[in-house]
């Protein structure tokens, strides 16, 4: 049975908003965090992965990594569980637009603001790596600028 999951569902302390994103992993929903009366970004991994248990320690795994970063330039992990079968990772929910359309949208990029991007994405995977971690879809959907024009990494 596939699990549905759309605007509005509870789903453990967090109560869906809005779908907003999807790869290859999974699915992101933009949901509020009840308790804490924050938004978040939920990230579930997808049925067809689900059944995978080496998926499932991978991803499980990554959101415990992750967890452990608390830096400007990384989003932060708050929890990870688990819902009807599905493992989610619940994250800073970072208001923006992905590099890849800010680029589309921006086009030409002043270089200083590029330049300063740049750094700021290699800070957030100097801090990835310091702790052994490789993400392994970083690429300009999966980075984040910031509604105060910094870029952050969505993880996804």
């Amino acid at each position: 049975m596939a699990v549905v999951i759309k605007s509005g569902d509870t789903i453990n302390n967090f109560k869906i908003i809005k779908s907003i994103g999807r790869g290859g992993m999974g699915r992101v929903y933009e949901a509020l965090d009840i308790s804490l009366k924050r938004r978040v970004a939920l990230k579930f991994l997808s049925a067809d992965l689900a059944n995978d248990s080496e998926m499932v320690k991978r991803f499980q795994t990554e959101g415990m990594a992750l967890a452990k970063i608390v830096h400007q330039h990384t989003v932060t992990v708050y929890s990870v569980g688990e819902y009807e079968g599905l493992p989610y990772i619940a994250m800073q929910y970072i208001e923006g637009q992905d590099l890849h359309d800010y680029i589309r949208d921006k086009y030409p990029l002043d270089l200083k603001k590029a330049y300063n991007f740049w750094i700021q994405m290699l800070d957030g995977v100097k801090q990835l790596h310091d702790k052994k971690i490789i993400h392994r879809d970083l690429k300009p959907k999966n980075i984040i600028v910031s509604r105060w024009g910094k870029p952050s990494d969505a993880i996804d």
